[in-house]
Order: C-alpha cells, then structure tokens, then sequence
C-alpha cells in the first residue's frame, strides 16, 4: 500500500498554506528537512525516510521556483489574483466553451433530453458556477472530463448557440 505521503501535494509535504510566502517555504522546509534526515533514523527505515526526504527536497525546489509554482498552482487548481495569470482564458480551446452560460445551457439540454450520465450532467453545471464564475482552475483531469462531456453533448445534438433562457 502507497503510504499517504506519496498522495500530498508539495504545499501539503511542507505543511504550508498555497498563499505562503517564499520565506514561510523556505522556513517550512527547514523544519520538515530537519524533522524527516534519513541520518536521524534507524537503517530500517533509512530508504523509506530517504524518499520522502527527496520529495521535501522537490516540493521545496518547485515552490521556491515562482514558474514552476505557477505551473504546479494551475495543475492544482489554485487561482491567481488579478495581478498574475487570468487562468479563466486558458480553460478552453473553444471561446464558446470559456462562457458559464453555455456550461448551464449544457447541463439543462442534457437533463431535459435525458443525455448524458448524472455525473456529467453535474460536472457541467459545476464547470459553469464553480470554475468559470468563480475563476477556479480546472485539473488537467477535470479537463479533459470536461472536454469530453463537450465533445460527447455535441455528438448528440447539443448546440451552445440555442439557449431559451
């Protein structure tokens, strides 16, 4: 079994807030370095501690990188304020696909004509109130959920331009 640890994103190994400063990371990762040195354990668990020491080391190299972060903050979902990357604007290829209304229009069209699976139908009003109006990013993997339930809806009939409401 795959300890927890492997599962954590770098802000979670650090034990940081995804709004931390680089001097609140870099005193993090001091502290984590300090407690997980694979010298400070007995030789059974010295390739065990040594991998998550690594992987203290990476994630503190990632975020003290302000591209790299930025790259690991869009892969997490994390959203930039108005000063940074407006992440709304790289969701989606489509424009039509970067509208709330559409992602509303979708779901609705899917419900009424009994398309779709629940979830999907679910997602879709999701990626329209959450994401899009709410300026969150998207995972690579809700991405391409999302894409797919577009590419899907099209498929049978769905057009974006044909909203009632």
């Amino acid at each position: 079994m795959e300890p927890k640890w492997k599962r954590m994103t770098e802000y979670e190994l650090l034990e940081v807030d995804e709004k931390a400063s680089i001097e609140e990371i870099k005193h993090a990762w001091q502290l984590q370095t300090f407690a997980w040195h694979p010298d400070k354990f007995p030789d059974t668990y010295k390739a065990w501690v040594t991998e998550r020491f690594q992987a203290i080391k990476n994630a503190y190299d990632i975020l003290s990188d302000s591209e790299r972060r930025k790259r690991l903050d869009l892969k997490l979902g994390i959203a930039y304020e108005k000063d940074q990357m407006p992440l709304r604007e790289f969701q989606f290829e489509l424009p039509e696909q970067r509208i709330p209304q559409n992602w509303k229009h979708l779901a609705r069209w899917a419900r009424d004509e009994d398309k779709l699976n629940n979830a999907s139908k679910k997602f879709a009003y999701d990626i329209a109130d959450q994401y899009l109006e709410k300026s969150r990013q998207l995972t690579e993997r809700q991405l391409e959920w999302a894409k797919k339930i577009w590419n899907e809806a099209i498929n049978e009939g769905f057009d974006p331009g044909d909203d009632e409401e």
